[in-house]
């Protein structure tokens, strides 16, 4: 296996909730023991032949994303997992040398770890890192707290495989069955409907989609590669029956599309309908963070009615499931539009239009109702 230490510049890396760019991909272990195409092929692959998404089980991947879901609790001490405790104590130290549990040096060690077999090699590779990493004109720590976390795997990886990843791969290997049977026969259909109602191109590699049986909040995360792969992580236990078809979707749309909240690219298509719903909402007035939130939305329509449209006509949105659609109130009039428009009632020039109208009024709304609202004294 080829081995390559992550080297990249921070200030180009883009974050949203869930999407984060990474330096370019590597080889990297699948479970299968395929190695993935190389980004300097001469031939881009067939992917109507191979697939798209390429699904891969890592039992490290499993154990520090297990770790990452631990490190959100509100107790300290981790009851009935002491053996992880070290583990979930680094990253906890990573978050205080990061700034947070999602901002982009988290990037740099999921990229390494797609180079591991094993926490051993976490452990040779992480000890190579840059003592800081520069973000912003800001310096931040980092291979002091990856190497401490690269040790700390290595300790609980044997207890991990002996108590849980028998448990945990059962689950992840269901989801994978599932993704097989449900979603790789009607993969060029989704991606073909996808493509059509967000003017989307089509993907020119394969997606590597870690499947792991627990994660942190929400439990779907995309990484940007740099050269224009892409690779995702999604978590089972969040993410249940078409739920989890749902979310392999959302992240692929991440994927196709390539933008994070900010509204700054990264291999983006300029003529998607994702960027003119910001564009427009942008002339329209609308703050900025409005205009992510309602451009993620968007891509949380798009995965769920992919799914009724293509997959399954009873699935319900996770949206809705999960609340999502209610907890954004500045933009959620979205919701009905888009849906309006796929089910055949809007043409999409009458769906962006109704839904930048009703979103700048919403925003304005809100806006005036708080600079109006009595100040606490």
């Amino acid at each position: 296996m080829r081995r390559r230490i992550v080297s990249l510049s921070l200030t180009s890396i883009l974050l949203s909730s869930h999407v984060f760019a990474l330096p370019p991909s590597r080889t990297a272990h699948a479970s299968n023991g395929r190695t993935p195409p190389s980004a300097s092929s001469s031939a881009p692959p067939d992917l109507k032949q191979i697939g798209w998404l390429d699904v891969r089980v890592s039992p490290l991947f499993d154990l520090y994303y297990l770790a990452r879901r631990h490190a959100t609790s509100d107790a300290q001490k981790i009851v009935g997992y002491e053996w992880l405790q070290e583990v979930v104590d680094a990253v906890r130290q990573l978050e205080r040398d990061f700034g947070g549990r999602f901002t982009p040096l988290w990037s740099i060690l999921d990229a390494n770890l797609m180079d591991c077999r094993d926490a051993a090699d976490a452990v040779r590779l992480f000890a190579q890192l840059s003592e800081t990493r520069e973000f912003r004109g800001k310096q931040f720590p980092l291979r002091a707290g990856a190497l401490r976390l690269a040790n700390a795997l290595s300790v609980a990886e044997p207890q991990f495989r002996k108590l849980v990843w028998s448990k945990h791969k059962k689950i992840v290997d269901g989801a994978a069955r599932m993704i097989r049977k449900e979603f790789k026969p009607k993969e060029q259909d989704c991606l073909a409907y996808i493509s059509k109602s967000l003017r989307l191109g089509a993907p020119q590699k394969q997606l590597p989609l870690y499947l792991v049986a627990e994660a942190q909040y929400p439990g779907g995360f995309t990484y940007l590669l740099r050269e224009g792969g892409r690779m995702s992580v999604v978590a089972v236990a969040l993410n249940e029956g078409t739920l989890m078809l749902e979310t392999v979707l959302h992240e692929a749309i991440h994927s196709l599309d390539g933008v994070g909240s900010t509204g700054a690219q990264e291999g983006a298509d300029a003529g998607s309908v994702l960027m003119e719903l910001r564009e427009r909402l942008r002339k329209a007035g609308v703050a900025e963070r409005d205009v992510g939130d309602a451009a993620h939305l968007l891509i949380f329509i798009q995965a769920a009615e992919t799914v009724r449209h293509v997959i399954d006509a009873k699935h319900k949105p996770y949206g809705e499931v999960a609340g999502v659609y209610e907890k954004l109130p500045r933009v959620n009039a979205l919701v009905p539009v888009w849906v309006a428009h796929l089910d055949g009632k809007l043409t999409r020039e009458d769906a962006l239009t109704q839904a930048v109208e009703k979103i700048a009024a919403a925003t304005k709304a809100a806006s005036s109702e708080k600079s109006n609202a009595p100040k606490q004294p």
